[in-house]
């Protein structure tokens, strides 16, 4: 059975990306399936994963219906969507 976990909150510095990085982690190393999709505009996730904000397709893109939501692998086997600056 697919869960969606969204982690979010308006204010900044309260440990969004900390949270999500790190619970992505451990449901990977229990051998869940994790896609991450960064939302933020100042695409923190994206770089914490190691992944370029200038990436060639982010969540931006797919948003606007240009291509469909470019899944990125990254070396420990989380998917992530990238996120970019014009978000």
């Amino acid at each position: 059975m697919t869960k969606i976990i969204a982690i979010l909150n308006h204010k900044g510095g309260v440990g969004k990306t900390t949270t999500t990085i790190n619970l992505a982690a451990a449901l990977q190393q229990k051998k869940k399936s994790v896609l991450a999709i960064d939302m933020d505009g100042q695409a923190n996730l994206t770089e914490s994963f190691g992944l370029s904000i200038e990436e060639e397709k982010t969540v931006y893109g797919a948003m606007k219906g240009e291509y469909p939501l470019p899944l990125v692998k990254a070396e420990n086997g989380i998917s992530i969507v990238p996120a970019c600056l014009d978000l």
